[in-house]
């Protein structure tokens, strides 16, 4: 095992100040200089039999031999590792020779499932799409690309794994990239791609790659809303996890000799995965795989990829602010603060491990959610203005459609520190059901809705198709706490009843994409059935029937209550008043495909996304030939968020915050 490191040579003469002469800033600087040497040597990164970076901590015993001197080390950097001509970050972030241990070229397989020239398209639609995470370094990754496609560069299996992840998540995600496939193969390419990624992860041998972490990642994403198990997202998110601790994706990597665009990859792709596991963790209620007080990784630099540079970071343009990082960044803050709060949220009332605990200081929940709230408006007010314009209708929509990104995020951790006190107002004993709202009822009502309002003016601008997995947690959380505001309080019963109409519109459009989420939003149909909107009162209607595992000594049925078996297993339609075809088919269609403004639905092509799909076929007959990256990056097709017709939109527009798609009449018996 060879030691992959910087060494600070602090004892040369230029280094060592004579005693005479030491001032308070030299006396700082060699506490500073001692502080970097101890961070130097908490940790190292080792390279394996297959060439793959493994992380080695304090607990293994190496650090401590390395400081002994004990170890023979021989300092590995990419520039000696390699020999490869092509400007790719592989010898770094990927594995310091490249992964090339293995023979295969599996390239041709990919080939078979996808033309070369799809490929490219579909790789230009997911670089430059907002819907993704900010994760790839793209002049890098297309050179890369380039390099496989013309066989200078072996594709390994989890290169391969990695190429047919993202054409999945983007065959998936995008509608317009979607829209190049034969309309034979559109509902069944993504999972092909799928299919075949997953093949290429089970024959990889070098695990460790990050081509190989990547590839679990985008899959993970793939899986994201598929079926109704969460068992597949949480398979791929934990395996991803556990080796990018192994590698040291967890660990600041600044004392080592990483190229600054090795180092970016790699912190993105931590703070990616900490981001989708946090969000896991929101929504089955467990404890996160990843707690940032045993990580010290950096997070990433707030500058667009094109001044990411192999030997530096240049400045980014005061005149082009990098909207999606600066977001991408902001989110992550938030996160953060999230964990947290799920934490506390989550955390069982008594453990057996309490009694053995180190830790002097008990958990006070409330403190722990006003630090929260404290912390949320911090970050809030220290937003820069480019991501904080929230402007009805906004007059550069990328700059909306990203203040409103980190808008939701903020206000969906609000929503969930709000719903927690209205548990605990429960608990307490407080009455149900009464006219006036308590102030915890208020202030949950209040960010619920504001949430709905703010992904109503995303589907209104046409923006809604470019929001992730993520806004459907945003949207059902503020729907759950918004009606049990108003089950609490009559008069935000009757007030806000089309609120909650305008969440569950939004979640049918999701269902699109995301088909377990028409499941979701039967389940608030059914919840909202609960309410009697004169009165907030649920007295005269049933529970929602849900399927859970029966507890010890759990009362059996008596013939008096009968079981209530088809409650359980499907969910109920309409009233049987109403007319027998609007089910929840037909109003998921509607709302996919709502027939006023067409321009709104949510896989509708902008002017620009046309231009792109009638991209030259000979495009591809210059790729062979072309070995710079940069001219690939040149014809990269572009899907801009700026839909064109909003360049004479009306500051007078027709439509309200709480808009619904929806004709009212189809809920009329909610």
């Amino acid at each position: 095992m060879m030691q992959v490191s910087k060494r600070l040579k602090l004892n040369s003469p230029s280094n060592v100040c004579s005693p005479e002469r030491t001032s308070p800033s030299s006396t700082r600087n060699a506490s500073r200089a001692k502080g970097s040497v101890r961070a130097g040597k908490e940790h190292l990164l080792l390279i394996d039999a297959d060439d793959q970076i493994v992380h080695s901590g304090p607990s293994t015993g190496m650090p401590l031999f390395a400081r002994l001197g004990l170890l023979h080390t021989v300092e590995v950097s990419e520039s000696n590792a390699t020999g490869t001509s092509f400007a790719s970050h592989s010898a770094g972030a990927l594995g310091i020779t490249g992964a090339m241990t293995s023979s295969n070229d599996y390239f041709d397989l990919c080939l078979q499932n996808c033309p070369q020239e799809l490929m490219f398209k579909f790789i230009g639609y997911h670089l430059n799409t907002p819907v993704f995470f900010p994760l790839l370094h793209a002049p890098s990754f297309l050179s890369e690309f380039v390099a496989v496609t013309q066989r200078r560069l072996l594709c390994t299996a989890q290169y391969g794994a990695l190429l047919m992840s993202i054409l999945a998540v983007t065959v998936r995600l995008v509608e317009s990239a979607r829209a190049l496939l034969p309309a034979s193969e559109r509902d069944t390419a993504g999972e092909a791609y799928f299919e075949l990624a997953q093949d290429f992860i089970r024959i990889s041998k070098n695990k460790l790659d990050i081509r190989h972490i990547l590839a679990l990642y985008h899959l993970a994403l793939f899986a994201e809303g598929r079926t109704g198990s969460a068992g597949s997202v949480s398979s791929f998110v934990a395996e991803a996890v556990g080796l990018a601790f192994t590698t040291g994706l967890h660990r600041s990597t600044k004392e080592f000799n990483m190229d600054p665009v090795t180092l970016q990859i790699r912190t993105r792709l931590f703070w990616a995965l900490y981001t989708l596991d946090t969000a896991l963790a929101y929504s089955q209620g467990r404890p996160p795989l990843i707690r940032l007080s045993e990580c010290s990784v950096d997070l990433p630099a707030i500058v667009d990829n094109v001044y990411i540079k192999k030997t530096e970071i240049l400045p980014q343009p005061e005149d082009d602010p990098p909207l999606a990082m600066a977001a991408a960044v902001k989110m992550i803050e938030i996160y953060i603060v999230l964990e947290q709060v799920l934490s506390a949220i989550n955390a069982p009332s008594k453990t057996p491990a309490a009694a053995l605990s180190l830790d002097n200081n008990t958990l006070d929940r409330g403190d722990l959610m006003r630090r929260a709230q404290n912390r949320l408006e911090e970050i809030e007010r220290d937003l820069p203005p480019y991501i904080s314009q929230l402007d009805v209708t906004p007059s550069a929509t990328s700059i909306f459609f990203h203040s409103c990104r980190v808008r939701t995020v903020l206000q969906f951790v609000r929503t969930l520190i709000a719903r927690q006190a209205l548990i605990d107002e429960l608990d307490a004993g407080t009455e149900l059901s009464t006219r006036a709202a308590s102030f915890a009822t208020s202030e949950a009502c209040r960010v619920s809705v504001d949430t709905i309002k703010t992904y109503s003016r995303l589907r209104h601008l046409g923006l809604l198709r470019f929001c992730g997995f993520h806004a459907v947690s945003h949207v059902t959380a503020a729907a759950h706490t918004l009606i049990a505001c108003m089950l609490k309080s009559s008069d935000l019963a009757f007030e806000h009843r089309p609120d909650l109409l305008t969440a569950i519109d939004i979640l049918l459009v999701f269902s699109s994409p995301f088909p377990d989420v028409e499941t979701i939003g039967q389940l608030l149909v059914q919840l909202s059935r609960t309410l009697d909107h004169n009165h907030g009162s649920n007295s005269q209607s049933e529970a929602v029937a849900i399927r859970v595992l029966a507890r010890r000594m759990a009362r059996s049925p008596t013939r008096a209550e009968p079981r209530d078996s088809e409650g359980t297993t499907s969910w109920p339609l309409w009233e049987d008043d109403e007319d027998p075809s609007l089910n929840i088919d037909l109003v998921s269609r509607l709302s996919v495909r709502p027939q006023a403004p067409p321009a709104l639905a949510y896989g509708q092509s902008t002017l620009s996304e046309k231009r792109l799909m009638s991209t030259p076929q000979e495009a591809s007959s210059t790729f062979n030939s072309i070995n710079d990256s940069s001219a690939w990056l040149a014809q990269i097709p572009v899907e801009s968020i700026e839909p064109q017709w909003m360049n004479d939109a009306s500051d007078h527009a027709v439509w309200g915050d709480s808009f619904s798609f929806l004709n009212d009449g189809i809920f009329s018996k909610l």
